[in-house]
């Protein structure tokens, strides 16, 4: 007995007849609970749907830069992401503004494409390194870190940056042999010998003391 056909003398039988009552409380307490809880998984039901579809987009992705690479060997592919900030970073400031840029799957995705470009075919893992961090950030910026972090004086860590998994993204991409620790080991050396390098100023940095 639904509640929209219960008439007047159905109410007064059912004030009459607990029993009755309760059955049909129990009911609709039940249909509530079912609808709550459907409700309640509603959510993680769409993100597992999502999560599939992502992870079946990303091989879709895979595949059809290889079958790109594949038709168009020789073809270049230099596609500068939308919104990419002006490099080199130069600022404290414009580098905020690129770990937030970074901070998207398809920013970061692009970036790394876009940066694996300038790596020619014939440069060691030191000279790709060398040549994407030139791309990224200045000098004077790079005068402030070391891979690590602290030292003496104290300097801020490279390594936890965005904009680091840029580098190594871009090289692995091209280089695949190449291993992170070597990577981690030119990236060292160019940081370290940043503030002898030609400055945002136009000066040698400390080569000129």
């Amino acid at each position: 007995m639904s509640k929209e056909n219960i008439t007047t003398s159905d109410a007064e039988f059912i004030e009459k007849s607990p029993s009755v009552s309760n059955v049909l409380h129990s009911q609709s307490d039940s249909n509530l609970s079912q609808i709550l809880s459907e409700i309640r998984d509603f959510p993680k039901k769409t993100y597992i749907q999502t999560q599939e579809i992502s992870s079946k987009l990303d091989i879709v992705i895979m595949n059809l830069s290889r079958l790109n690479r594949f038709l168009l060997p020789n073809e270049k592919r230099i596609v500068r992401p939308t919104d990419l900030p002006s490099l080199p970073i130069t600022t404290d400031e414009e580098l905020n503004k690129f770990e937030t840029f970074l901070s998207e799957n398809d920013n970061i995705t692009g970036t790394i494409c876009y940066m694996s470009q300038i790596i020619g075919s014939k440069d060691n893992i030191k000279e790709a390194t060398y040549k994407v961090l030139k791309k990224l950030i200045s000098n004077t910026l790079a005068s402030e870190f070391n891979l690590k972090g602290g030292g003496n004086p104290s300097k801020k860590c490279f390594e936890k940056l965005t904009l680091y998994e840029v580098v190594e993204g871009a090289i692995l991409s091209k280089k695949p042999q190449a291993e992170l620790i070597e990577i981690a080991a030119a990236t060292s050396s160019w940081l370290k010998q940043a503030p002898w390098r030609r400055q945002d100023d136009g000066t040698m940095g400390k080569r000129t003391k």
